[in-house]
């Protein structure tokens, strides 16, 4: 929530990343030029309000946001610009060796495609860390990025994973467009390096064949990428130089509190209901490994049940065989030899 006591009396210019606080401030700094940074295609708390006077300008950070910004009903002028890096906190460290000895996947959504990669890596004979929902937390990956020599991740991990040197595979829950070069580079950020850049399929049963593909020249190749195209610096003075007095100013209609507070409630509503997708897939999940074990079970005690049948009748039978003239026969042998030896003597 912002804490309007905490804010400014007035502002040259507004530069908004959620509907909510672009609501709010527009109310807050009537008359003053806005700008709208959009970066997702999914949730609508991340696109522009949709009434008229409200954002000037809207900035994409790919083209497939800005294909989005596109199709809406109210389309404000778009500007393509670049996700930023802070290229003086991710930077390079040690060279990439010959053969890579470390993975690291960063991500909160790679799921049920966790244990192919991992697999993959692990036949290679490389150590695999992992920093998002699947392993360990973190507010600063940095550490984590310079142990790794290769980092597997989608959308700001791909670039933080390119900004400290390491070579980089675009991979996670929607697919992947394998590594990150100075030829798939284009591709790949035009489409927010969310893995669907390149229409193939990435099985990740086919991983070992994609790690083969692997050259330490891809780590400096990737930070000199960084540098040239995503200089936090070089996207400040891009979003300062929107302001430069020709953006119409915000003449926003009224009750944009309540509107705000709508929009905060439809995303958390939005978010619950993922997680409730993701709690039952889950469930789901170990309901199918429970019915696979009961199933498994049953075939071992129909297997305990055929062997008990077969054991019951091997013993039948032993019991007839025994109880045969023959056997009745043999078994007598021995007593009547000890009789008749000693009727002899």
């Amino acid at each position: 929530m912002l804490d309007d006591g905490q804010l400014p009396a007035s502002v040259d210019g507004v530069i908004a990343m959620d509907a909510a606080v672009s609501l709010r401030l527009a109310g807050r700094y009537p008359g003053t030029p806005q700008v709208f940074v959009a970066h997702s295609t999914f949730y609508d708390l991340q696109s522009p309000p949709q009434l008229p006077g409200l954002v000037a300008t809207a900035v994409a950070l790919n083209d497939r946001v800005a294909t989005r910004l596109g199709s809406l009903g109210l389309r404000p002028p778009i500007v393509r610009l670049r996700q930023p890096v802070d290229v003086q906190w991710f930077r390079p460290g040690s060279p990439l060796p010959e053969r890579p000895r470390r993975a690291l996947l960063l991500s909160n959504r790679i799921g049920a495609r966790r244990d192919a990669v991992r697999t993959a890596l692990e036949r290679r004979g490389m150590a695999v860390e992992e920093v998002g929902a699947g392993g360990s937390l973190t507010t600063d990956p940095r550490a984590a990025l310079l142990r790794a020599d290769v980092v597997i991740g989608y959308g700001r991990s791909v670039l933080e994973g390119m900004a400290c040197g390491r070579a980089v595979i675009v991979y996670d829950h929607r697919g992947g467009d394998g590594w990150v070069t100075s030829e798939s580079y284009p591709r790949l950020e035009s489409e927010g390096f969310a893995g669907a850049a390149i229409p193939k399929v990435l099985d990740p049963r086919r991983f070992d064949e994609l790690l083969a593909a692997y050259d330490p020249a891809m780590g400096a190749v990737n930070a000199d990428l960084i540098v040239l195209h995503h200089k936090a610096s070089h996207h400040a003075e891009a979003l300062v130089g929107l302001f430069d007095g020709r953006l119409e100013p915000a003449e926003p209609p009224g009750a944009l509190d309540e509107m705000a507070r709508l929009v905060r409630l439809q995303y958390r509503a939005q978010e619950e209901a993922l997680a409730a997708n993701r709690r039952a897939a889950a469930q789901g999940t170990k309901c199918t490994h429970f019915q696979l074990e009961a199933e498994r079970l049953q075939r071992e005690a129909a297997r305990f049940q055929r062997e008990a049948v077969r054991l019951q009748e091997r013993n039948e039978q032993l019991e007839q065989l025994a109880n045969s003239p023959r056997v009745r026969i043999v078994t007598a042998l021995p007593s009547l030899r000890r009789r008749n030896s000693s009727t002899s003597e």
